[in-house]
């Protein structure tokens, strides 16, 4: 069975592989002053408006938790980041971002793939992330790995308080939506 299939079948296994010449690992303090310039390189494609980056406190909080993962090249150099965090008792991506010259290669999607084995993990039954719909090609890629749109009105608190920062962050262009995915 190929590795995308077995990313949308419910309770199987999700095994993060990142592509030839990548290593995923999770980010450690050194790499928290790095994490700036990368999330202002990981802009997303097709001219769609950048979320504003994640605070440095709160991106070394996720570390110290253990939800701060990197993609890394054979260099070690952070190529590709992804922070979550928890929320309502479910896994919450805060950010997700892969730099511009390294996108298209599957990155992102290991990063995604890591945060529901991490989520498999720790027995939460479900990860959801705050997207601007502006980004077709990061709902294209979470719908890829069984992520659907979730209404607002059934939408978990904490979700619905992210998604109302979301919106008076964002620009008009972009209105934010709730995608999740049951594990």
């Amino acid at each position: 069975m190929p590795s995308s299939s077995k990313a949308m079948t419910g309770r199987s296994r999700v095994r993060a592989e990142p592509p030839p010449g990548y290593t995923l690992r999770d980010a450690c303090e050194a790499d928290l002053p790095l994490l700036g310039r990368l999330q202002n390189a990981a802009v997303p494609a097709q001219g769609a408006p950048a979320p504003p980056p994640v605070p440095l406190a709160a991106l070394d909080l996720c570390r110290a938790a253990g939800s701060l993962w990197l993609a890394v090249d054979p260099e070690d150099h952070p190529v590709g980041y992804l922070v979550a965090s928890e929320s309502d008792g479910a896994m919450l991506i805060l950010a997700c971002g892969v730099a511009h010259a390294h996108q298209r290669r599957g990155l992102g999607g290991a990063l995604i793939d890591r945060a529901l084995d991490q989520a498999r993990w720790q027995f939460l039954p479900a990860v959801a992330v705050v997207l601007d719909a502006a980004e077709p090609a990061a709902g294209a890629l979470l719908a890829r790995r069984g992520f659907v749109r979730l209404d607002e009105a059934r939408a978990e608190p904490g979700l619905r308080r992210r998604l109302c920062v979301r919106r008076n962050e964002s620009p008009p262009a972009g209105d934010p939506c709730i995608m999740a995915r049951l594990l």
